[in-house]
Formats: C-alpha cells, structure tokens, sequence
C-alpha cells in the first residue's frame, strides 16, 4: 500500500524535529508499506533529513495562506492521484477534502478555536477559515488523530464528534544533538521561554512576572525568549511593554533558533517557563524535562487546551497563566529552593520515558492499519 503524508503546512518550529523523529520510527517499524511524504519547495532542508526510504513529492505552492490554502486543496488531489496514493495522513488539521481516498488528519492546532482575543485583524480570518476547514476535515475523514487526551475531549465536543473515530498518539521525545559550546555565548543566569511569538503564548505574564522578580526579589539574571515572531502586531506590543518594564533591558528576544541550539539553552537555564493559555501538547515541555531543566508550566483549567499536567505530571511547578504575581512567586521558590530544583530535573528525566517515538509510532500505524482495513 501507498501511503502519502501531506506534511505542507511544516515550515519550522519544533513540530518539524518532531515530525521527523515520529516518521522515522515509523518506516523502520512498518516495512510493508510505502510512503511518500508531499512537501512544498520551502520544505528542501527538511526533505534532505528525511528518511531515505521515504518517496519526497515537492510541489508548488503560493506564499500567499489564502492562495496557498485554496492551491493545496485544488493541486494536491492531482499530485495524489498521479503517485497512486491508497491512503492519507494529513498534517496540520486540513485533509484534501475532494481527494476520494481514504484518510487520517491529525488535529493538533487549537488556534482556529481561540478563546485568546489579542490575534491582529488578519490572524482572526485566517482563524476563521482554518476554523472551518479543520471542522470539515474533521467530519470527512476516516479517523481524526490527536496528540493529548486533553484536546481529543475539547475538539471532539467542539467539533460535535462522537469520539468513535478519534484517536490519540502522543508526540514524541528523543536526545537531540547538542550544539558546539563555542558556537554561542549565553548569560551566566537566566530564564528561558520557547515558542513561536502568537497571542496564546501569552508572553506579557513572564515578561511582568520576570521584571517583578529582579526589583523585588534582586533576581541577577536575564529573560531570554526564543521563537519566531510570527504575530508581528503581538510582537510589536511584546516590545512596547518592554520599553515600559523597569528592567525591560534585561528581556531579551533571541528570535527563531536552530534545535540543535536550542537544547544549549535549556541545559543553561535557571528554569523553563511554560505560560501558553492555548496548547494542544507542547513540544518545548518535553525538550525542557529532556534537558534536564527545571519546569514551570501554567494550568489554564477546564475549558482551555492545555495539556501540561497530562504531560509533566508531577515533573512540573504550576502557576495561573492570568497572574504574574503568582508566576513570579512560582520563579522564587525554584530559585530559592534547591532540593525542588533537583527533584523537578530528577523527574522530569524520568517523565519524558514515557514519550518514546516507538510507542508513537506503534500507535500511528495501527490507526492507518484500521483505515486500511476498512
């Protein structure tokens, strides 16, 4: 059987490593079937790091998202019939809606259902035709596939799905390569955020939080942030409440970094801070309790996507996402107290065993032998 992965909509970010990763374990567990893996021509760099069994499909796409999107579900079904594809598995929450072959979507984007309201003007349509598109997918697919417990139950309530044909396979975590030491220069102390630069990931709360922490309590360190900034009008106002923080000099934005660079900063941090309201997984709670780095990770309660608990356990110190008093408190007593330090970074090695890309893998296959099976 031939089994096409549209992997499109991966341009960058940690979904890239961890798509990587998952279908790696998956070709060297399933020898049976063939798989070609569709990529737009921006994607080379990660066709280059795929697996060499893996057939590659580049095709043209437009940058623009609306002419891109609209191309995708025009251009596509074409290049599937042409390879003689048996099945799907599309990423990114859309599915070839008029392709006629079996199909798997996964769902793993909770930002076309955000209850954040701080998204710039052309965010909130993309949104809204994401919205509409995952809600068709979802509906036309043979299987829907999510990566939390958490958002299998929000989507599927939201989606109006029945759970029937929903199924969860977890990300991943594996060592990644460490970056040479002299390749980069990094403060003696600092605290670390990782992600995008979107509205969800509700930055302002560390960055007021932080600023707290250094006049009240003489934290001599710096706040690094890492990620893309993808929102430009959220980012623009990131950098306004900067220039108003007292020790606004002291945040740094680092902008996107290669993985491999990455794991450097987390081994160097005083901690790790997870403050997204909105989340479906998140890849950085694995690369920080696989670094062993200490985590601090927010807990938006009932109703948000936010899976941190499912995923850290008790390898994580919990804060409200909506209060950076209580974040800041949460910040001193890690720094403060050394044996919670060693416990976090003790469990946190042990918590991300639990996240094998085999078991994934072993999970993904049998949704596809389902599908097939049909």
């Amino acid at each position: 059987m031939r089994i096409g992965i549209i992997a499109v909509s991966l341009l960058s970010g940690g979904g890239v490593n961890n798509f990587l990763n998952e279908i790696e374990a998956v070709m060297a567990l399933d020898k049976t079937n063939d798989y070609y893996v569709f990529l737009s021509r921006e994607q080379a760099d990660m066709a280059s790091r795929l697996p060499g069994r893996a057939s590659i499909v580049f095709v043209y796409l437009p940058s623009n998202v609306f002419l891109r999107t609209l191309a995708t579900q025009v251009m596509l079904p074409w290049c599937v019939r042409k390879n003689k594809i048996d099945m799907l598995y599309c990423l990114g929450n859309i599915s070839l809606l008029f392709s006629g072959i079996k199909s798997v979507v996964l769902v793993q984007n909770a930002n076309p259902f955000s209850r954040v309201r701080k998204w710039s003007r052309s965010f909130r349509i993309k949104l809204f035709l994401n919205s509409v598109l995952t809600l068709l997918s979802a509906k036309r697919s043979d299987r829907v596939v999510y990566v939390s417990q958490n958002s299998k139950k929000l989507f599927d309530r939201l989606m109006g799905l029945d759970g029937k044909k929903s199924r969860v396979v977890t990300h991943s975590w594996s060592p990644g390569k460490k970056g040479p030491a002299q390749a980069i220069s990094l403060p003696s102390r600092y605290i670390l955020s990782v992600g995008s630069i979107l509205p969800y990931r509700n930055l302002e709360v560390i960055m007021r939080a932080f600023d707290r922490l250094v006049s009240v309590y003489d934290y001599d360190g710096k706040l690094l942030i890492a990620g893309a900034p993808v929102d430009i009008g959220y980012y623009n106002r990131l950098k306004l409440l900067k220039g108003f923080l007292r020790h606004g000099e002291r945040v740094i934005f680092l902008g996107s970094l290669k993985h491999e660079t990455v794991l450097d900063h987390y081994q160097g941090a005083d901690m790790f801070v997870f403050s997204s309201l909105e989340e479906t997984f998140g890849i950085p709670l694995l690369e920080a309790m696989g670094s062993g780095t200490p985590v601090l990770a927010s807990n938006a309660g009932d109703g948000y996507f936010n899976p941190a608990g499912e995923i850290c356990g008790d390898a994580a110190v919990y804060f409200d996402p909506l209060s950076s008093e209580d974040l800041c408190a949460k910040m001193l007593l890690v720094l403060e107290n050394a044996e919670l330090r060693q416990r976090l970074r003790k469990m946190g090695l042990e918590r991300v065993k639990y996240f094998k890309s085999s078991d994934s893998a072993h999970k993904l296959i049998g949704v596809f032998n389902e599908v097939m099976a049909r």
